[in-house]
């Protein structure tokens, strides 16, 4: 998949982000003592680590992943029927960190200013 898609993808996975955080009432099942909608929320974020692990140095990477993941759980004091909640900040940021922990830092640099020409031009990266 090349950059331009990865890309892509990823602008269509924080709208996806946005729009399921952002709906006013979604029904979360309960599991007795377990905290479903944390591990959802890990869940969510963990696949956008996934689609940006190959796109961004470490330092955007954090940022970004962090960024979305604040605007998303405070759009929820903004939302009728939702609430705020540390926890699920904790739990976002967690799914973030997943990525990054298990290549241990090892995420993919950023693409140089050749590879970026070449791509615009419809060329392979080098």
């Amino acid at each position: 998949m090349n950059r331009r898609t990865r890309i892509i993808f990823l602008i269509f996975w924080i709208v996806f982000i946005f729009l399921l955080t952002g709906y006013p009432t979604i029904p979360v099942p309960t599991i007795k003592q377990f905290p479903v909608d944390k591990v959802a929320h890990a869940l969510i974020f963990l696949i956008m680590g996934l689609i940006q692990r190959r796109l961004f140095r470490v330092r955007l990477y954090c940022l970004l992943g962090a960024a979305v993941v604040l605007v998303a759980e405070f759009q929820q004091l903004i939302i009728p029927g939702r609430t705020f909640e540390i926890g699920d900040i904790l739990a976002g940021l967690f799914g973030i960190a997943i990525p990054l922990i298990l290549v241990r830092g090892k995420i993919e640099p950023g693409p140089t200013e050749e590879n970026m020409r070449r791509t615009q031009h419809g060329l392979p990266e080098t």
